[in-house]
């Protein structure tokens, strides 16, 4: 039917850079197939 609950963090208080960085490093992370481009603009923007 649908989920009942969801793991999550929540952040709170974060800049608008933190935040980007935070979510670049979770996507980093737990992303397996990341192209090396993908990669590469995650780098630049981080």
């Amino acid at each position: 039917m649908g989920l009942k609950e969801l793991p999550c963090i929540i952040k709170e208080n974060l800049t608008e850079d933190e935040t980007k960085i935070y979510l670049i490093d979770t996507n980093l992370c737990t992303r397996e197939n990341i192209s090396p481009m993908e990669r590469a603009r995650a780098y630049k923007i981080k």
